[in-house]
């Protein structure tokens, strides 16, 4: 039970829009001893908006227990497990919320959050329109919908919907971000400045929203040559996002930094014995044409992936953990490779069939078609892609080391524990040589024949460069590769490279050069691969 003074406090408080207040004064009478759904998930949203999600979960859990059924708290719940990364589970509950409520705009309002967070904007955009249908009032939703229509180039449309989120809440921050990215883009730096730096002002800001306003911001000050600004722009964004990546427990595996992982990974490869496989072929559900890409976040594989889908019977498959149960066996133990190594090809093909059918259940049907399994970071894992899939065609993007350092650093990455390794510019430099370091031995020691295909060489001699790699992989060239860009549109895009992707080629080489002076300790560690790769000094 609540009592009556309590729930006149919180309906004070939230007639005057002050959700914090109200919570605080939840978490006081549940101190008290008082019991109340709506209590409950007032606490929930204060533990929630501190990043504690566990506890959040028990608070949502304890108030569902009290109340079954109620589409708020099942909606609250699907918003932690949004939160949390969970976004199939959070989508499966606020489906349960909707059916339960099918006119409840903020279950809707979390649908569209959830569909965002996993790049389906097309599905993201129609719940945000839905929300906003149900309650004209809801400013999350209006300024979803500008932000998407910000990150489409579709000016106008975020500039109706940016100014009707601005007109309910002049500081939303969603809202305000879509029409500085739309100011960036019609040339009106100045403008975007004025807006971010007076959001930016206030403390009440959540790291969340933080990471893309600096982002934007920095993005204003480049624009404007304003570059030592800017760096330190693109730095507080990066430091919003490590408050965030600490929250999930981001950036540790077995007590080191993926750096380290990957250092470690290299020791036991030198020590484990390993040659490739031999077998892999004719197991159900295997692709006719298996090609892994790989490289670096920002390197070009997204681009390179979507102009590989393009191609007739060809599936292609972004950043998703394929190997996951292979990982688990062999990476995560020192003895790990060296167990990969004595494994006999009836055992191997334990984790081949489990790769496949984690393919096919992913509702790919790649039985004699082409496939492709983009990861940019998947040169970790060539060690077991050569034992297990000695058979795949491997290809590595290259683009100047310095160009794909600078781009990680100033572009926002979903938490993970490589874009921990992206939030300081030196640990970026050291995170990719010691990626390069590995993946160069891993083809040494397990003589892999793979296709080098250079980002700068695509951007200027596109037919020219596919049709090279489609005889490398074994996939038939045409024509249709060259509309890769609607063919992103049409699959959609969950990497950082999703704007650029869409808009088709783009050649960034050389934007590392406004940023000499910041990148120095960084351009030190990257100097032996600029040569290695062939890159100019200058």
């Amino acid at each position: 039970m609540i009592e009556q003074f309590t729930r006149r406090q919180i309906d004070a408080a939230l007639a005057h829009n002050d959700v914090d207040r109200a919570a605080v004064i939840a978490e006081g009478a549940l101190r008290e001893g008082q019991r109340d759904p709506m209590l409950l998930n007032l606490a929930a949203w204060r533990r929630e908006e501190a990043g504690d999600y566990r506890a959040a979960s028990s608070l949502l859990g304890q108030a569902l227990q009290l109340s079954p059924g109620d589409p708020l708290i099942i909606t609250a719940i699907g918003t932690v497990r949004r939160k949390e990364g969970r976004l199939q589970e959070a989508l499966q509950t606020l489906d349960q919320a909707i059916g339960i409520a099918p006119d409840y705009a903020n279950a809707w309002l979390e649908r569209a959050c959830a569909f965002e967070a996993g790049g389906a904007l097309d599905a993201a955009d129609i719940n945000y329109r839905r929300a906003a249908a149900l309650d004209p009032e809801c400013v999350p939703a209006l300024a979803g919908i500008a932000w998407i229509a910000a990150r489409r180039s579709q000016n106008d449309v975020a500039r109706e919907f940016g100014n009707r989120a601005l007109a309910r809440n002049a500081r939303d921050p969603v809202a305000t971000a879509a029409l500085a990215r739309t100011d960036i883009r019609e040339g009106l730096a100045g403008r975007a400045i004025e807006r971010l730096e007076a959001l930016l002002a206030d403390p009440k800001v959540l790291p969340e929203n933080r990471v893309i306003l600096n982002e934007l911001w920095g993005d204003a000050l480049d624009a404007e040559g304003r570059h030592a600004e800017a760096f330190e722009a693109y730095q507080a964004a990066n430091d919003a996002a490590s408050i965030i990546h600490d929250r999930l427990a981001f950036g540790v595996r077995n007590g080191l930094s993926q750096t380290e992982f990957i250092a470690r990974m290299s020791e036991n490869l030198a020590d484990s014995g390993l040659v490739r496989g031999g077998g892999g072929a004719g197991l159900a559900g295997e692709a006719r044409h298996h090609v892994f890409l790989l490289g670096y976040p920002r390197s070009g594989t997204t681009l390179v992936e979507n102009i590989l889908a393009s191609a007739s019977h060809v599936e292609a498959l972004e950043e998703a953990p394929t190997l996951a149960e292979a990982d688990r066996a062999f990476l995560s133990t020192r003895d790990g490779l060296g167990l990969l190594a004595r494994l006999d090809e009836k055992e191997l093909d334990t984790y081949r069939l489990a790769y496949w059918r984690g393919i096919a259940a992913r509702g790919l049907d790649v039985a004699d078609k082409g496939f492709v399994d983009m990861d940019p970071l998947k040169g970790m894992k060539l060690p077991i892609i050569a034992r297990l899939f000695p058979r795949a065609r491997i290809v590595a993007m290259r683009r100047d080391p310095r160009d794909v350092v600078w781009s990680c650093f100033h572009h926002g990455f979903a938490p993970s524990a490589a874009a921990v390794e992206f939030t300081d510019i030196e640990q970026a430099a050291r995170h990719y040589d010691a990626l390069m370091r590995f993946t160069r031995q891993s083809i040494e020691v397990l003589g892999l024949d793979v296709h080098i295909l250079r980002y700068e060489d695509l951007v200027v001699d596109f037919d020219a460069v596919t049709q090279r790699m489609c005889d490398f992989v074994g996939i038939q060239w045409s024509p249709a590769l060259r509309a890769f860009d609607q063919t992103a549109k049409r699959r959609g895009i969950t990497t950082a490279s999703a704007d650029q992707v869409g808009r088709g080629l783009f050649n960034g080489a050389g934007q590392w050069r406004r940023y000499r002076d910041q990148m120095a300790p960084a351009l030190a560690i990257l100097q032996p691969w600029v040569e290695e790769f062939g890159y100019s000094a200058e």
